[in-house]
């Protein structure tokens, strides 16, 4: 028989900003079959997110959206887990400490760390060793259920990969790739009426840029006309049209190479954009792009089979969201 799915409030934790977080870290979120989500485990996974949208320049209400935004979707992702946590200590899998330590060995090794540096890594990230082997040992208690459970019953086929190879042709005849380099005045530090004065020290920028060809050759000149705007710049790295927000892309779409951009309104401030380089990736056969478009479908597929299986756990459990 399913179980009622109750839910008193699903968007309390949108105001969570305006909290006291030493009132709120051990709050209870979220009771699922005796197991439960808290505050604390909320603001701990979005932390580092919303560090970025803290730093990224958006207005205040822009940012606040983002925010809220974010926490909705973690809490979602945390009920999943935590829905998922719950199936596999039903089904008794077990994993020894040998195990664990295995794993995390080979995390160090990959990332080319000695075990100190490794420690200071995950303290710089908020972690103790032991909070970091808790949450490895769930993560592989629930990639073996998710395993049997969900992996095991993808199939990807010669026809499903030509299929989305001759839908998407222009993806594999090869596409450009721009360097971008920028210099932004970001749009919560400043007001309407600074407007003009920062598009007049963002033109004069673009012309001095537009003199050297580069951003690089004027970094003193960009210290002294951003000072006082937190502006930021640098290298952006390669990025494919198609990748960037419509306003943006047009700019950079009519850029050549070594072409600064004069100075425009985006929805991150005003920017100037300079195209360093340009390149065209290969066009792949069939053949060759078998290997990333099994992985493409697989990706897209486990998703959908992840969602179907989560939503049949969730009609036997009771799931209460509290306010």
């Amino acid at each position: 028989m399913k179980k009622f799915i109750y839910i008193v409030l699903g968007i309390f934790f949108l105001s969570a900003n305006g909290f006291s977080e030493e009132k709120l870290v051990d709050r209870i979120v979220v009771e699922i079959d005796n197991e439960i989500v808290t505050f604390k485990d909320i603001n701990d996974e979005t932390a580092p997110f919303v560090k970025k949208i803290k730093a990224a320049g958006y207005l205040p209400e822009e940012e606040k959206k983002l925010i809220e935004q974010l926490r909705q979707k973690m809490l979602q992702n945390l009920i999943d887990e935590k829905i998922a946590e719950i199936a596999a200590k039903r089904s008794g899998i077990k994993i020894s400490e040998e195990e664990v330590e295995k794993y995390i060995e080979r995390i160090r090794k990959e990332q080319n760390l000695s075990e100190e540096m490794f420690k200071k890594a995950l303290e710089r990230e908020g972690f103790s060793i032991e909070d970091y082997k808790k949450r490895i040992r769930k993560q592989i208690i629930q990639k073996k259920l998710v395993d049997y459970e969900v992996r095991s019953k993808i199939v990807i086929t010669e026809q499903d990969m030509k299929k989305y190879y001759d839908e998407n042709l222009e993806k594999y005849k090869g596409v450009k790739e721009f360097e971008i380099w920028h210099i932004t005045f970001p749009r919560k530090f400043y007001s309407e009426d600074d407007k003009i004065k920062i598009m007049n020290k963002a033109s004069k920028l673009s012309s001095l840029a537009k003199t050297k060809n580069n951003f690089t050759g004027i970094s003193e000149d960009i210290k002294n006309y951003t000072q006082g705007f937190n502006a930021l710049s640098g290298n952006l790295g390669f990025y494919k049209a198609e990748d960037l927000s419509e306003g943006i892309r047009e700019v950079i779409e009519t850029l050549g190479k070594g072409v600064v951009s004069e100075p425009v309104s985006t929805s991150k401030g005003i920017q100037i954009f300079y195209v360093s380089d340009i390149k065209k990736t290969s066009s792949k056969s069939f053949d060759e792009a078998k290997s990333e478009i099994r992985n493409i479908l697989y990706s897209v597929d486990l998703e959908k089979k992840f969602e179907e299986w989560i939503n049949r756990l969730k009609e036997n459990m009771h799931i209460t969201i509290i306010e």
